[in-house]
């Protein structure tokens, strides 16, 4: 189960530009495609939608970081404590020289073993503002987020150590009672202590109507493992969708492995009336039966509802 809790710490302050680019994380051949089978389906299910979720809890990072910078002057090599401990530290590459963070700048934020609520972080991540545009509505936020040596505690697995390096393209689309987050397709390499979560390219799109109290989530990638040993291709062919908040009620994930092997979450069947539950099931040798399942897996073992919460105020 992922167990992420990221840490947000407002900072801003007064000019500074300068910095040094931090490097994206290093790309590799993914490995062959792992077999889905009656023994490690859960497995699979339980990586892909925990690693989609972690990747989305650190989008939100740095996009929370990057709305509440915009416009605000920076003090380069501030160092602001954090609740128990550590601090966090802001760099501004300052592109036309004013000391703000706009459009075309880039700030760089480094934890320094920041400890709050439980959790820690220590690293580097780099927020590029690649376009930022006003809408008669609101606004659209175009980022690059990467993150070099991302060290987090407590880790994927809910113990011990995480480490991620990730480069992630993002686009925030914020309106009056809704928003909009799309990671294009983002590449986030980790080093756990347990979950064995090598590589991750991921798409992940969420909106939430705050209006109506819903949301949907949708996601894709390619996730390579030594859990599984090797990598496994996954899409929501059905959005997840739900009440805020909660798990979904609607949606359907679906995992493609080696020699036609394939898997599913989805909320079908006895699932589909239980918010708390999800069918898994898998097809081991690709002749259209399910080879295992289990009806009613618990969606609390898969992944914290925490990805289902309202996001609103965070925008505004």
């Amino acid at each position: 189960m992922l167990a992420i809790a990221p840490l947000l710490l407002a900072a801003c302050g007064g000019g500074g530009d300068g910095g040094s680019a931090a490097p994206p994380p290093s790309q590799s051949t993914p490995s062959p495609k792992a077999m889905l089978t009656a023994a490690n389906y859960k497995s699979a299910v339980n990586i892909t939608m925990g690693s989609a979720a972690t990747a989305f809890a650190q989008v939100l990072v740095g996009l929370r970081f990057a709305h509440q910078l915009m416009g605000q002057q920076v003090t380069n090599f501030l160092v602001l404590p954090c609740t128990t401990s550590g601090g966090v530290e802001l760099e501004l590459t300052d592109r036309n020289g004013n000391h703000i963070l706009e459009q075309n700048d880039t700030v760089h934020i480094r934890w320094h073993q920041c400890v709050s609520g439980g959790s820690s972080l220590d690293g580097l991540m780099r927020i590029e503002v690649v376009a930022y545009t006003p809408t008669a509505q609101g606004y659209e936020m175009q980022l690059t987020i990467t993150a070099v040596s991302v060290s987090i505690a407590p880790g994927i697995d809910g113990q011990g150590t995480s480490t991620l390096n990730f480069i992630a393209p993002v686009v925030l689309t914020h309106g009056p009672t809704w928003d909009s987050i799309q990671l294009a397709s983002g590449v986030f390499r980790g080093v756990p202590t347990a979950s064995g979560l090598d590589v991750i390219t991921v798409g992940i799109g969420m909106q939430q109507d705050y209006a109506q109290g819903t949301y949907q989530l949708t996601t894709f990638g390619t996730v390579d493992t030594d859990t599984l040993g090797g990598h496994v291709d996954f899409s929501t062919d059905v959005a997840f969708a739900g009440t805020l908040g909660r798990y979904p009620d609607s949606g359907r994930l679906a995992l493609s492995g080696g020699a036609g092997s394939s898997a599913r979450l989805a909320e079908e069947g006895a699932a589909a009336g239980d918010p708390a539950t999800v069918l898994a099931g898998v097809d081991s040798n690709g002749d259209g039966a399910a080879d295992a399942s289990d009806a009613a897996l618990g969606w609390s073992t898969i992944l914290p509802v925490t990805i289902f919460e309202s996001v609103s105020g965070s925008f505004d």
